[in-house]
């Protein structure tokens, strides 16, 4: 075969690449490369999700302003997420989330923990209560609270009780060994509950342990699992 026949055949497996194929070939991954990057887009906004905070704060509190943080894991702190002025003891914050967080609302100098969720919350401050409105992470929360707060009262009825029968001289030995298993169940319920909120890791639980961390004795610290 002559040197123009290999030359011909040489061609047809390896192509000779001119500035115009190059051309074409950058053209071509250009826009494939934009492609990705608009599906990757997408991807991401497609993830968040809207959000709504009504607050209605009783006039006779006097708020100016509402400011709105959310708690970060990349940085293990909370960071200035939204903010507004109170028109007539209200004011509505709206953004976007790609997931429920831990939130605090900070209300001139007051600052009220609760989850920031898609979809509709509702704060309302009135005469010395906060009542939260809103999505299944809120009722998590909330519920804990509730539960809590019940066990304290308890033990804190039992130390009165306690306390008044030893003044009047009505405590007698059994007496006393029945309040002190009491208060030792009750306790541990109130370590039970809590470690198990913390230790469920939803985003109720960040907030859950920023303020019930330190109840916990030492042998319940020992089982939070870390983050």
């Amino acid at each position: 075969m002559n040197s123009k026949g290999w030359s011909a055949r040489l061609r047809r497996f390896h192509p000779v690449l001119t500035l115009s194929r190059v051309g074409r070939i950058v053209r071509i991954l250009a826009i494939v490369a934009c492609a990705i990057i608009a599906l990757t887009a997408c991807d991401d906004h497609a993830s968040e999700q809207a959000y709504t905070l009504s607050i209605k704060v009783d006039t006779v509190l006097e708020v100016d302003s509402a400011t709105l943080l959310v708690w970060e894991d990349e940085y293990f702190q909370m960071r200035h997420m939204n903010s507004t002025a109170m028109r007539n003891g209200e004011a509505t914050l709206r953004g976007v989330l790609d997931a429920p967080r831990a939130a605090c609302l900070r209300l001139d100098g007051t600052s009220f923990y609760f989850v920031l969720e898609p979809g509709v919350t509702q704060v309302t401050f009135k005469s010395g209560r906060v009542v939260v409105t809103g999505g299944p992470e809120n009722h998590t929360y909330l519920d804990f609270v509730k539960r809590q707060a019940a066990l304290t009262a308890r033990r804190r009825h039992l130390w009165q009780r306690y306390v008044a029968m030893g003044a009047d001289s009505t405590l007698t030995a059994d007496k006393e060994r029945e309040m002190a298993l009491t208060d030792s169940l009750l306790a541990d319920s109130l370590q039970r509950i809590t470690l198990e909120a913390i230790n469920a890791q939803l985003p109720a639980s960040r907030i859950i342990a920023e303020r019930y961390l330190h109840t916990l004795d030492s042998i319940h610290l020992r089982q939070v699992k870390k983050r």
